[in-house]
């Protein structure tokens, strides 16, 4: 009976949330890993033991680790750590003596956790993610033999040598014109995932992890503009894939996609900024007297490496961008997220319009709502606009 339970929760759980639409955000299953994680250390206070709860908490970190780095990088990892879960409960009484762990459990999470993981990965599989399922299927192996003590890293789809370190991409489709999708703070071409696709029926894309992010290697130093700029030149001159590009860039991709056009013009057909961070938004929000105007590194211990390396050049990308005048006589399209009502996005709405304004004839789209990654709140949306805009580049 444990084993039909178990399987018939997780079907039931993962049914729902696909109609729903509780899994279209990456965090649903990153979380549903780290709460069944938990549940052992809940057994062990109820049973009244220390030194149970003691080995259940450092299981649970491991787990929790997992789900962060599935969360920031790819739900493959989630799909294995789920697997890895399910098998441990068939051994977990042989390895920690939690008094307790009901009988029925062991069978019953078992039964769950992969049925949980089966789900997912039907769910990547069918949703054509960026990263290719081979991919996927190699790091859920090497994710599941972590957790059991052997450790190693999946080889990404593509990789060249870029600025003196190896850079994960992938291109889909072909043709013109060609987008390169630069992806915002914290985030590597994986969240493009589910638009790319959409995007790369109309022409060829170009999807990468900066340093320290994915597949590519670990940066050295703090990543300001400029070293962004030498990485995406030497890339996109390894791709193959000839100039001119339509930058696409999302937050802080947007700062560094200004940052290239103005030092590459000629490489440089458009320009769309997505939620793209000013250059002078940190100051004009610390003018405004409010919180929460830049992230702290204290903020980003738990962020990619190549995202603590961003935030710790901020200060240097953003003198660097403002140092360049604009890229002149590019068609360029500002997508921002649905005004709030709040401080920060009225200050937030103000300085997207004036992004616009910076770039004479720019066009400048307001999303019907959604939040900050608009290009996964509003998918379809963001893709009739980038297609459209993508039309009207020579």
């Amino acid at each position: 009976m444990e084993y039909l339970v178990g399987a018939g929760l997780g079907l039931a759980v993962g049914a729902m949330a696909t109609q729903v639409g509780f899994d279209r955000g990456r965090a649903f299953y990153p979380v549903v890993l780290i709460v069944v994680a938990s549940y052992y250390d809940l057994f062990a206070v109820m049973g009244g033991s220390l030194p149970a709860l003691g080995f259940e908490t450092l299981g649970l970190a491991a787990f929790l680790a997992v789900a962060v780095l599935g969360f920031r990088t790819n739900l493959w990892w989630i799909v294995a750590a789920l697997a890895a879960h399910g098998i441990l409960d068939l051994f977990h009484a042989r390895l920690v003596d939690n008094p307790g762990v009901p009988s029925w459990w062991p069978a019953f999470c078992l039964t769950y956790d992969l049925t949980a993981a089966a789900w997912l990965a039907r769910r990547l599989l069918r949703t054509r993610r960026v990263e290719s399922p081979g991919h996927g299927i190699l790091a859920a192996a090497l994710a599941a033999g972590a957790l059991f003590g052997t450790g190693a890293s999946a080889a990404p789809a593509a990789v060249v040598q870029a600025d003196g370190h190896a850079v994960a991409y992938q291109v889909q489709g072909q043709g013109r014109p060609v987008l390169v999708l630069i992806s915002g703070l914290g985030d590597g071409m994986a969240s493009f995932r589910e638009v790319a696709p959409d995007l790369a029926a109309h022409g060829a894309v170009i999807l990468y992890d900066r340093a320290g992010y994915g597949g590519s290697g670990a940066p050295a130093g703090p990543r300001d503009a400029e070293a962004v700029d030498r990485e995406l030149d030497a890339l996109l001159a390894a791709s193959g894939v000839p100039s001119p590009y339509v930058l696409a860039g999302h937050s802080i991709g947007g700062l560094y996609a200004e940052y290239f056009a103005a030092r590459h013009p000629d490489k440089v057909a458009g320009l769309i900024l997505e939620e793209s961070r000013p250059a002078g938004f940190t100051a004009r929000c610390q003018a405004a007297g409010l919180s929460m105007c830049v992230a702290t590194p204290a903020m980003m211990t738990f962020a990619p490496l190549g995202a603590q390396a961003e935030v710790a050049a901020l200060d240097a990308a953003v003198a660097q961008v403002e140092a360049l005048a604009p890229a002149a006589g590019k068609p360029v399209l500002v997508l921002s997220r649905a005004p709030g009502a709040k401080p920060m996005d009225r200050l937030w709405t103000q300085a997207q319009s004036d992004l616009a304004a910076r770039y004479p004839g720019a066009l400048h789209r307001t999303a019907p709502a959604g939040g900050h990654y608009v290009h996964r709140d509003q998918r379809a949306w963001f893709v009739d606009e980038v297609t459209a805009f993508l039309a009207t580049v020579p």
